[in-house]
């Protein structure tokens, strides 16, 4: 199944999946419980395998995946910044 969507759309949407990871990896084990840690790691997995897919979906959309300052750019316009 490919999605149908504009090019900042897609940025949002990685740039999303991205922020997760980063406060997921701010989670302390320590902190939680082992079901929780669990869920977490699972939660992980799955977010790796979407970013790949919207990765992939992106580059054969655009033929091939934006600069990094072009991140921030498409970031800001699609949030209307």
């Amino acid at each position: 199944m490919a999605l149908s969507l504009l090019m900042g759309e897609w940025v949002v949407l990685m740039e999303t999946i991205r922020q997760r990871f980063d406060q997921l990896e701010r989670i302390d084990p320590d902190s939680v419980d082992e079901d929780v840690l669990a869920d977490l790691y699972e939660d992980q997995q799955t977010l790796t395998h979407l970013l790949a897919y919207v990765e992939d979906n992106f580059a054969g959309t655009f033929g091939g995946l934006p600069a990094p300052a072009t991140w921030a750019q498409c970031v800001a316009k699609a949030v209307g910044k």
